[in-house]
């Protein structure tokens, strides 16, 4: 220790040494490790107290698990008993309805009867029941009985639809379609087994797929079907986009024996080129009614006796297959022809009566097939005939002999003029007119009150759609319903002629769109008729 001595005295200065600062730090340190062991302990005891009450909580936790399943499993018997007991509570006249009248039930429901408005649709024009193809899927799912019931009526699965998926270049959506279009195929594959024998009726609507030549399900659909030809009753096919592939074609060559109607709609692009001899398509189709082709010529070559409804869209017909097509269809009633005629050379095996036939249609240049051959043709009971206005005067000899009866005429397109109109007066016995999108002249319309040969004598129903007067302001159309409704008023000169007048019928009704007539013509044309019409009525 140091010191030192004053002059004043001596004091004594001493300054700590390196153990006394050591010592010092130590206890300093010992101090802070105190404190940090006592902190820690109280952790400790913090955590022992935690942890004891997580393994409460998890025993708690393990005990209210065990207790929800018992008490679901308590409630699902509940259920079902509570179930059983409700259905103990119907009436029972309700469940011991038996399973065969429950099944005729359903195919009212689900058939044909519950869907008028698509079976009033004209055959090709009909669209895909989403709703058919769902009612038997929807009665099953009710109860156990409904189920028991629809498996027991085959006749509600008996309509298959098929869309299509539109294919997608993505790898993933790709996927999806492919297995979107399985499940479809497999659905396809459902109904027939479940339909058993019923008859079928089958609609493809794949008027947009543009894959038919790559994608390997349609002509999987076409398989599956294809082997239940004797059970169809009614088949559309719609595939317009890049049209039916030819080989498709194929799944006709076998027997239908039950066939009622055939509706196919393909475009004019696709290969449906003719072939010599042609394939024998339709061989056993005897009950065949309706059959609707759109530039696809799966035409019968064995004849369908009972058919009374055709309707053919071809780009080319050979004359042969015309005539043969006539000849083997003897109970038409209905028959539409839109083609252009080749080999028209070629005259018919021999006389072609069409005795049932009452509506008949030429579109697309199909009148020299008439026009060269009508002398072949007979067609008593023709009262409704539909034609373009370019093929009027063509058929001039045509239409006395074989429409003498047409009561009903559509003309489409083209100008009528008094040459068509003396073509068009061997219809004498005419009641209604309609003209679509033609140019109708004054003078054509004055042919029809003509004093003495009068055009359309009994005359009765005038329709305009989109029609062009020549002139346009003309008044023929009044002067018609003036000189017919009230002859003895507003003419323009007394008659001179010697021949006695004949009697016309009075026009009952005229419509018209607003395009067709001058504002004031069809005020006028309203106005005769409320007065000679409505007035006396």
């Amino acid at each position: 220790m140091a010191f030192y001595m004053a002059s004043s005295g001596a004091r004594a200065i001493t300054h700590p040494s390196h153990d006394d600062i050591r010592r010092s730090a130590l206890r300093v340190d010992e101090d802070v490790l105190d404190r940090l062991d006592a902190q820690l302990r109280a952790l400790q005891l913090t955590r022992d107290q935690i942890t004891l009450a997580i393994a409460q909580s998890h025993a708690a936790l393990e005990a209210v698990d065990q207790e929800m399943v018992d008490i679901v499993q308590r409630r699902d018997s509940l259920n079902g008993t509570v179930r059983r007991k409700r259905a103990a509570l119907v009436p029972r006249h309700f469940m011991e309805i038996p399973l065969e009248l429950l099944g005729d039930i359903f195919e009212h429901l689900c058939g044909l009867n519950s869907f008028e408005d698509w079976i009033e649709t004209p055959l090709g024009k009909r669209k895909l029941n989403r709703e058919r193809i769902a009612s038997a899927y929807n009665v099953a799912a009710v109860c156990r009985h409904w189920r028991a019931a629809a498996f027991a009526a085959p006749a509600i699965w008996s309509y298959i639809g098929v869309h299509c998926y539109a294919p997608n270049n993505n790898a993933k959506s790709a996927a999806t379609t492919s297995a979107k279009w399985a499940k479809l195929v497999q659905g396809v594959r459902t109904l027939l087994e479940r339909s058993k024998a019923a008859p079928l009726d089958i609609h493809l609507d794949w008027s947009d797929a543009d894959d038919v030549m790559t994608n390997a399900h349609y002509q999987t659909v076409l398989d599956a079907l294809g082997a239940h030809t004797t059970r169809w009753r009614s088949f559309e096919l719609r595939c317009i986009r890049v049209g039916v592939p030819l080989q498709w074609l194929d799944v006709f060559r076998a027997p239908t024996p039950l066939l009622e109607e055939l509706s196919i709609l393909s475009q004019p692009d696709a290969d449906m080129t003719w072939k010599s001899p042609y394939p024998r398509y339709l061989p056993v189709a005897p009950r065949l009614q309706a059959l609707y082709l759109e530039h696809c010529p799966l035409i019968s070559t064995t004849g369908l006796p009972a058919l009374t409804m055709l309707d053919i869209w071809l780009t080319t017909l050979p004359a042969p297959r015309a005539w043969d097509i006539l000849c083997k269809c003897p109970q038409l009633v209905s028959l539409l022809l839109s083609c252009r005629p080749v080999e028209l050379e070629s005259a018919p095996p021999g006389e072609i009566h069409l005795d049932a036939l009452q509506t008949l249609e030429m579109h697309n240049a199909v009148e020299p097939l008439f026009v060269a051959h009508g002398r072949h043709l007979s067609m008593p009971k023709v009262n409704e005939l539909c034609l373009f206005g370019h093929m009027v005067v063509p058929l001039r000899q045509f239409l006395p002999g074989t429409c003498a009866n047409v009561t009903s005429l559509v003309v489409f397109t083209g100008t009528l003029d008094v040459p068509a109109a003396d073509s068009l007066i061997a219809l004498s016995r005419l009641q209604t007119v309609k003209f679509i999108e033609c140019e109708l002249e004054d003078a054509f319309i004055a042919t029809l009150f003509r004093p003495t040969d009068p055009t359309w004598p009994d005359l009765r129903r005038i329709e305009l759609e989109k029609v062009e007067m020549r002139p346009p302001d003309g008044d023929g159309l009044v002067r018609l319903l003036r000189a017919r409704n009230c002859p003895d008023q507003d003419q323009d000169q007394p008659s001179t002629d010697s021949a006695p007048r004949r009697k016309l019928q009075p026009i009952q009704e005229v419509i018209f769109d607003e395009g067709s007539l001058p504002k004031w013509i069809a005020a006028e044309i309203r106005y005769i008729l409320d007065v000679t019409v409505k007035g006396r009525e």
